[in-house]
């Protein structure tokens, strides 16, 4: 059994003896018990070996009592360790347990008892001082720099979110165009999409064209013309839209229109037929011969607050002459 230096309180353990020893030789029976109390007294020394005002030790077990001192070194722990002996009452012809050390070892300081003592409660503060939690000051500069830091970090957050809805409205338009050709040729008949700049931010919506024939009012046709220029969109089955809305507005996040010949414009118009052909207006005037040839582009862009220039990430959306629209980032 081995225990550290202890000051206060009596303290209680269970002990176990393993065997009983009468003076080297073993008793004709072996047996096994279990000690009871084993306690430990305030020292009031700082000796080593037996004195009578140091900490006491003591063990009771069922053959008996026994009652030990050995002494305290103030400054540092003393390791020991005990043995139950068994030795042979004469008078009452009986065993009787004794306790003897095995093995004791005592500090090699041979410093002052009092800058031991000092020592030792330093050692115990730094104990003390590790186990403990966190304090009430500690905890709210730990509130106050995560604080701190997510204030620093709201600027740069609020910045990539609006990145992000510049690319979602690209996004949006190129899905759109997409859905318009796919729709052109799966039902046979043609569909315009239309681009408004001119209320800004912009306005981005298909069309399909229908039949004027009395009584086929549902039937697409596969001309982009009705009969000899394009239909007037607002006589004509809405089926699609990537408007820009509040959000945008409000933040300055606006779509610019470059024609096939790299100039910008206000209104643009896209015709998809049910061949998969595509045809190009400014201004819905179709001859029905000029097919397009080069690719058109829709630039999304956030502005600054007195509108001098772009912040952030300008989006591309290129629509080349197959329809395959694609999103582009910075300059095409």
């Amino acid at each position: 059994m081995r225990m550290g230096l202890l000051y206060g309180e009596p303290r209680g353990a269970n002990v176990r003896i393993s065997h009983l020893d009468r003076r080297g030789r073993q008793p004709p029976t072996q047996r096994t018990e279990t000690v009871r109390t084993f306690f430990t007294a305030p020292a009031n020394g700082c000796l080593g070996g037996e004195v009578g005002g140091a900490r006491g030790r003591a063990i009771r077990g069922k053959v008996g009592s026994v009652e030990k001192r050995y002494g305290a070194c103030c400054g540092g722990p003393l390791v020991f360790s005990l043995r139950l002996c068994c030795e042979l009452d004469r008078v009452r012809g009986a065993y009787r347990p004794t306790m003897a050390p095995e093995n004791n070892e005592i500090p090699r300081s041979a410093a002052p008892a009092a800058k031991r003592r000092r020592a030792w409660s330093l050692a115990s503060l730094r104990s003390r001082a590790r186990a403990r939690g966190f304090t009430l000051i500690e905890l709210m500069v730990v509130v106050i720099l995560i604080g701190i830091l997510a204030f620093m970090a709201v600027p740069t957050m609020s910045a990539a979110g609006l990145d992000r809805r510049v690319y979602e409205d690209a996004a949006n338009i190129q899905d759109l165009i997409r859905e318009a050709r796919a729709r052109a040729v799966g039902r046979g008949g043609a569909v315009i999409v239309s681009f408004d700049t001119k209320g800004k931010p912009g306005h981005f919506k298909t069309y399909e064209i229908r039949s004027d024939v009395d009584g086929g009012q549902n039937l697409p046709l596969t001309s982009c013309r009705a009969p000899t220029s394009w239909a007037d969109v607002a006589s004509l089955k809405e089926v699609g839209q990537a408007d820009l809305g509040t959000y945008e507005k409000s933040n300055n996040i606006t779509a610019t229109i470059y024609g096939p010949d790299g100039k910008a414009v206000d209104e643009a118009n896209l015709c998809f037929t049910s061949f998969g052909r595509t045809y190009y207006s400014k201004d819905r005037v179709f001859d029905g011969e000029a097919v397009m040839q080069s690719a058109i582009r829709v630039e999304m862009k956030r502005r600054n607050a007195d509108d001098t220039g772009n912040v952030g990430i300008v989006r591309n959306v290129l629509i080349p002459p197959t329809g395959a629209a694609r999103v582009v980032s910075g300059a095409p």
